[in-house]
């Protein structure tokens, strides 16, 4: 009876709810109002400091964690560094296999970024007028837990954005991020393509 008990409850649980997903949200906690959690070279608390959180930050996204969960890499300045997750508390429903909430995603050649914010979007490029979406579905692909979509609407047509759990780089600096788009725009009849990397924070 216990066992069957057991298994119900398992059963009960969202799906994917064993794993956690990354990249992901986190709020600094644990650390005195009169001090700052460091950011280190290293994940290692005797690698340099390269950087610092406030005590009361909060929504700062890490990127992933090091091979122990026990340090995790968060982007400082125009590079990264690890901060000690004993003293960051993760933000609930970030799951592997759910679609991970946006909030900015940007490339290069040409330069563009597309801000999500809610249920809308503004696509941006150099030399052009922004273009406003509203976003009608999001989801994951089938069989799949590291591969997203999005599909939003505007006044020039479609903006079609697949979206991929992977390391990501901007091509300019030494930051890091998790997630990798590629983003299709429609113009009329005429469709642009251009790849980049998402944030979950601004």
């Amino acid at each position: 009876m216990r066992l069957l008990a057991a298994l119900l409850c398992l059963l009960a649980l969202p799906a994917g709810a064993t794993q956690d997903a990354w990249p992901a949200l986190y709020d600094v906690a644990g650390v005195a109002p009169d001090d700052v959690l460091n950011i280190r070279a290293e994940p290692n608390a005797d690698a340099p400091i390269i950087g610092s959180l406030a005590y009361d930050a909060e929504a700062v996204e890490l990127i992933r964690p090091n091979d122990r969960h026990s340090w995790a890499l968060v982007n400082s300045g125009e590079g990264t560094g690890w901060v000690s997750l004993r003293y960051m508390k993760r933000r609930p429903g970030q799951w592997l296999g759910s679609m991970p909430e946006l909030a900015h995603c940007a490339g290069t050649e040409p330069f563009w970024s597309f801000e999500v914010d809610g249920s809308t979007a503004t696509y941006h490029a150099m030399d052009a007028e922004p273009y406003s979406y509203e976003i009608r579905e999001t989801g994951a692909a089938q069989g799949r837990r590291d591969s997203f979509h999005l599909i939003s609407e505007g006044a020039e047509g479609l903006a079609v954005g697949a979206l991929s759990a992977q390391a990501c780089n901007d091509g300019m600096s030494g930051r890091e991020y998790g997630l990798e788009i590629q983003l299709l725009l429609q113009d009329g009849s005429n469709w642009q393509h251009v790849s980049g990397c998402c944030s979950l924070s601004r």
